[in-house]
């Protein structure tokens, strides 16, 4: 290749031909080598101030590129926003019931024992089967003058008394309780006389009765503690033994861990 070919290559790049530099890097070899180029005028440099083209657009896609990549920068969720274990409702459980209970007279007393199933953390039914006994209790005395001039003195007594009952209660809210049940009173009813003369004793007649009744009782009051282990604190009215207290507490029974069927396979 000649100097005049250098000359004319180096006339192109010199000249603002390198505007469609496009078709220059597409195929290079296309463009002629011409033999007799002059050179091009020096008084008009090439104009650098402008981008090329092709260089621009590759810049922006590269830029359009890597901002897509990014991952979004959306805002993080509340937590609150998301349902939280807590809140989800509590499953059905049961709980075991044991009270002891006295009533203000302090001539009668019981203890209870059940199960309530808990439908939720709102509301649970239970029941409870309960026994007691009870003092001897005077119901009445009597004295009466004989028409000999004797004086006959006698009382009246409920002795060896026993109960048993059943109670149904509800708990409302994890905290309050309310019950209501029947108790069947049972034992013997005692006449103790004498006829006395003079003061003095002359005769004694005891006789008894067994007998047995039907009566009702209502309570409510409070139970509070973990989960797991609950107390429970009660005032109630017994038809026949008048007010009472109850205390207690309630277990709650765990169920049992799910036991993995696939360990009981055997090859």
């Amino acid at each position: 290749m000649s100097w005049k070919k250098y000359l004319g290559l180096a006339a192109f790049l010199a000249t603002g031909a390198s505007a469609n530099a496009e078709d220059f890097v597409k195929s290079p070899e296309a463009i002629p080598i011409v033999a007799n180029a002059t050179p091009a005028p020096t008084s008009s440099p090439a104009p650098t101030s402008s981008p090329n083209p092709y260089i621009q657009n590759l810049s922006d896609s590269v830029k359009a590129y890597a901002q897509l990549s990014e991952p979004a920068s959306s805002p993080t969720p509340a937590p609150t926003a998301l349902p939280l274990p807590a809140s989800s409702p509590e499953p059905a459980s049961f709980d075991l019931l044991f009270d002891a209970k006295v009533n203000t007279a302090l001539n009668n007393y019981g203890v209870s024992a059940g199960a309530r199933y808990n439908f939720n953390e709102t509301i649970g039914l239970g029941a409870l089967v309960s026994a007691g006994f009870g003092l001897d209790k005077t119901l009445d005395s009597y004295s009466n003058v004989l028409s000999t001039g004797r004086t006959a003195n006698g009382t009246i007594q409920e002795v060896n008394r026993f109960d048993i009952g059943l109670d149904a209660e509800a708990r409302l809210f994890k905290l309050f309780l309310l019950g209501a049940g029947v108790d069947y009173s049972m034992g013997l009813t005692k006449t103790t006389e004498q006829i006395l003369k003079n003061g003095a004793v002359v005769k004694s007649n005891i006789n008894s009765m067994p007998y047995g009744r039907i009566n009702g009782n209502v309570y409510g009051g409070l139970e509070f503690g973990s989960d797991d282990w609950r107390a429970r604190a009660l005032l109630g009215y017994d038809f026949e033994n008048g007010v009472y207290v109850r205390a207690g507490t309630s277990i709650k029974l765990k169920p049992r861990k799910a036991i993995n069927s696939k360990k009981g396979i055997r090859r």
